[in-house]
């Protein structure tokens, strides 16, 4: 068996041992749970809704033990025999074992019976018989507080029956509170000034009903036990049989054909999932056996392939090592032949400014025009050796910063000089900075060959019109910001990604009428990138293009006048 036969074998082992284990529980949590939430729900409501039944049925049983209470009340009033009340009132307490509390009240919260306060009103208006005031009076007890409750107050102004649920040293006692009405019978002796006679309070015992409760709770808990472990119990014996059983033996089989023992056929049943599962792994060891067989022609196929390759890369890594010796040697060729080519172009440029300045002697005007062309074609083909000995610089890798104190006036008059003879009769070339310009501190060369490169790329394509090179400074985010602002053929915008590539010109064709090998926006988008700045650009075709070059510095400190003659780059390079 091959290593691959190995490792697939030990992943399906792993994969049953986990579903193996893992399913049963799976499936008997799932029953066990949806019973769980399904009966526990139900027996919930049924406990709930019986309580609410029960605890109704026993206020309205309290309220009828009120309503029958107060009615003896009053018929003992209207026979004007208070002992009958109090009689009735002892009995109660004594034969009524879910009575905890049974009290009676004036409407001002004294107890009643307790003093002569309200016989003496009553005879003071309508009079009462002499025996009849020697009764109350034999039942006058110490006076004892007012009732301080509001469910009092609230029975008194609303004349209506009130309860709450409340608790005594003797257990949880339902309290009602039944206000006593001044009916019409009783106006003679109680005066016409008040609805309300008395408050009569009455606290029954919750200790049997609240037994009820818990007998039927627990009644609801042991139906719902057993229901749901009957359910549970037949409904996993059902899965168990079709489910999980088959299930089983399917991971038996899996786990031989795992192995590699594609031989081993699923004898199916059933027509179900299950059984359209078996017939897929039979039919799936089937083209297993098939694959095996193609696998292990593929797998020699394959060896022999990756020794080809491996052949081949090492062919590939020998012509790679050729084309880097010979990469390495067109740069050194090309950085030689730039350095030969520099020295006698500058002796030419050197010889040429000497003559047209009159060094050596006065020249016509013809003379002149001749030796401008000389300078300017020299200086062109000056600027092609240097393009390409900055780019095989900037190919290998070699280019660094050398951080110099540069005077931006000295270097705006360099570029100033040295961009004269490119200008042609057509164009103009404008200078706009601020006075006093301060020295700061970054790598002269590449900040001059930047500027250099986008100001002749600027004249090289404005045939007509003007360029503008906008210097300030951008004091807050210590930047130095040029802007070459031309009038010339302008750049599609579609093309303005591609103009910093190398050797890259819109104008490809063997007569394209601007020279030039595409170089100097290339060096310039490298250097600036350097220098830890930015080039963008804004152009529109036909109308002209703006050069935005952004390079960050520090300052130097102080300023350096140009007063010194300023001699042309190529002066300075003969040097």
């Amino acid at each position: 068996m091959t290593r691959i036969d190995r490792v697939r074998a030990k992943d399906m082992k792993t994969n049953i041992k986990h579903i193996r284990h893992s399913l049963p529980v799976k499936v008997t949590s799932l029953v066990v749970g949806i019973l769980i939430l399904g009966f526990g729900g139900l027996m919930i409501v049924n406990i709930q809704r019986e309580s609410y039944s029960r605890v109704a049925k026993y206020e309205d049983t309290a309220r009828l033990l009120a309503t029958a209470i107060t009615t003896s009340i009053q018929n003992g009033m209207l026979e004007s025999r208070p002992d009958i009340i109090i009689r009735t009132v002892n009995d109660m307490k004594r034969k009524l074992k879910e009575v905890r509390r049974i009290e009676l009240y004036r409407r001002n919260g004294v107890p009643a019976f307790t003093d002569m306060e309200t016989a003496n009103a009553v005879n003071k208006y309508t009079g009462l018989e002499p025996e009849l005031i020697e009764r109350i009076s034999k039942m006058r007890a110490e006076p004892a507080p007012p009732i301080d409750d509001p469910l009092f107050t609230r029975a008194v102004e609303k004349q209506a029956l009130l309860q709450s649920y409340e608790s005594l040293e003797t257990g949880r006692v339902l309290t009602l509170y039944q206000p006593l009405k001044n009916l019409k019978d009783c106006q003679e002796c109680h005066n016409r000034d008040h609805s309300v006679r008395g408050v009569l309070r009455i606290s029954l015992g919750l200790d049997e009903l609240d037994a009820e409760l818990s007998e039927a709770r627990n009644r609801q808990f042991v139906i719902a036990f057993f229901t749901i472990f009957g359910v549970a119990v037949t409904i996993i014996a059902f899965m168990g049989r079709v489910v999980l059983h088959p299930i089983a033996k399917l991971m038996r089989l899996a786990k031989r054909i795992g192995a590699g023992d594609f031989d081993v056929r699923i004898d199916v049943r059933n027509q179900d999932e299950i059984g359209q599962l078996s017939g897929a792994i039979n039919e799936m060891a089937g083209h297993l056996k098939n694959a095996y067989g193609e696998l292990e022609s593929e797998i020699a196929e394959r060896k022999r392939a990756e020794q080809e390759v491996t052949h081949s890369l090492e062919q590939i890594k020998a012509q790679a090592e050729q084309l880097e010796k010979a990469s390495k040697v067109k740069s050194e060729f090309l950085s030689v032949m730039s350095h030969e080519l520099r020295t006698p172009l500058n002796v030419i440029l050197g010889h040429t400014w000497l003559l047209r300045e009159k060094a050596v002697g006065e020249i016509s005007a013809v003379q002149d025009v001749s030796l401008a062309g000389v300078e300017k074609q020299s200086r062109l083909l000056l600027t092609m050796v240097n393009s390409i000995l900055e780019t095989t610089r900037i190919e290998a890798e070699a280019s660094k910063i050398d951080q110099d104190e540069v005077s931006l006036e000295r270097l705006l008059s360099d570029l100033r000089s040295n961009s004269a003879v490119l200008i042609n009769e057509n164009t103009t070339l404008k200078w706009d900075h601020p006075e006093d310009l301060p020295v700061i501190s970054t790598d002269r060369v590449k900040l001059h060959r930047i500027l250099e490169n986008i100001i002749e790329n600027a004249l090289k394509f404005t045939e007509e019109g003007a360029v503008v090179v906008s210097t300030k400074l951008l004091w807050d985010a210590h930047t130095l910001e040029v802007k070459v602002a031309d009038t010339g053929i302008g750049i599609a915008q579609e093309n303005i990604a591609a103009i910093f590539e190398m050797f890259r010109q819109i104008d490809s064709s063997d007569s394209r009428k601007y020279g030039g090998v595409g170089l100097g926006l290339y060096i310039a988008k490298k250097f600036t990138d350097l220098l830890g700045g930015t080039i963008t650009v804004q152009s529109e075709l036909g109308k002209g293009s703006v050069f935005t070059i952004r390079i960050p510095f520090a300052v130097s400190g102080g300023t350096i006048a140009a007063t010194a003659p300023i001699l042309p780059k190529h002066i300075i390079d003969l040097r």
